[in-house]
């Protein structure tokens, strides 16, 4: 992948992570229960990988 592909996903997964802990904050609830919530409701996810204790696990 080129550099400047790279820095542009990682910007978009930034951004994610950011938006989601604004929708979890606005709702009272943890950023992982977004994430979960998000992973029920997508057709596309066979199982979800329970068990990431940092942003690095997860990006």
């Amino acid at each position: 992948m080129s550099s400047s592909f790279c820095i542009y996903i990682e910007t978009a997964r930034r951004l994610i992570v950011r938006r989601v802990a604004e929708v979890a904050e606005s709702l009272g609830v943890k950023r992982s229960q977004i994430a979960l919530a998000w992973l029920l409701q997508n057709e596309q996810v066979v199982a979800p990988i329970i068990g990431a204790t940092k942003e690095s696990h997860y990006l």
